[in-house]
């Protein structure tokens, strides 16, 4: 991890949501809000100083959110079709 994820110099790996892609559906029980699915597409990245960003993937993810009291918690994350 530290060698890819967290370099102490050369490329770093980012990520970047395809803001068109975007899907969001509310999770409702007895009519009340409990959660939502998120779905899109993400572009993977390799970010170096002084350059511009390397695409080196695309996937797809989808997110499960729960709202617990007033805040929204990630309870599942998925990545898949790399």
């Amino acid at each position: 991890t530290r060698q890819y994820i967290c370099p102490e110099q050369g490329a770093k790996p980012i990520r970047k949501r395809d803001e068109n892609s975007l899907e969001v559906f509310p999770l409702y029980k007895d009519g009340k809000l409990y959660g939502a699915i998120q779905n899109g597409v993400h572009r993977f990245y390799l970010r170096e100083t002084g350059k511009e960003d390397v695409l080196t993937g695309t996937a797809r993810f989808s997110h499960v959110w729960l709202l617990q009291g007033d805040q929204w918690k990630l309870s599942v994350v998925l990545s898949y079709d790399h």
